[in-house]
């Protein structure tokens, strides 16, 4: 980060798929921007659009939103130093 703006992002996520999940877009779409919990929510969003492919998967899609928005929290400073984030994170 460079004066509050993200610079550069890696991401891959496990548990989601058979093998690990990366979504070039999510990065390329927090490059440049403020951190902030509505950056960090509409890349949520872009981390899991569509209905889960099988009903008894669906939980993986809140679960991932919300540990990706809790863990950019942490990472950019937001967070609070309880942490409960993960809790209150809203998908």
């Amino acid at each position: 980060m460079e004066d509050d703006k993200i610079t550069d992002v890696s991401l891959a996520f496990g548990s989601v798929a058979p093998q690990p999940w990366t979504i070039p877009e999510v990065g390329e779409m927090l490059i440049g921007e403020t951190a902030s919990d509505d950056v960090f929510r509409r890349a949520a969003e872009l981390l899991a659009p569509d209905p889960a492919p099988h009903p008894d998967t669906e939980y993986k899609r809140t679960l991932l939103r919300r540990t990706f928005i809790a863990t950019m929290r942490q990472l950019t400073g937001l967070a609070d130093t309880s942490g409960t984030d993960i809790a209150r994170a809203e998908a």
